[in-house]
């Protein structure tokens, strides 16, 4: 797949990532509730990361079984 994050979901990733100086809007801060929202910056930072592997891309029996069918057949039709 062509998008950045596909080969972390199929091989899984576990490892310490960057995360970039951001705003959050906090709500509560100590444990008590603000009584209006407030704007925070969050300076940079890296927090670990443990994504598991969940392979999309794959095959299953069936589907090989199938797929090396096909590819016989085809060959079977190219090459008399």
């Amino acid at each position: 797949s062509p998008l950045s994050y596909s080969g972390v979901h199929q091989d899984g990733f576990a490892g310490s990532v960057p995360v970039s100086a951001h705003k959050r809007l906090i709500h509560q801060a100590f444990g008590r509730a603000l009584k209006h929202p407030v704007w925070q910056t969050v300076g940079s930072h890296t927090r670990q990361m443990n994504i598991p592997q969940r392979e999309y891309l794959g095959l299953s029996t069936a589907n090989s079984d199938e797929l090396m069918h096909v590819i016989g057949d085809f060959w079977s039709e190219v090459l008399p």
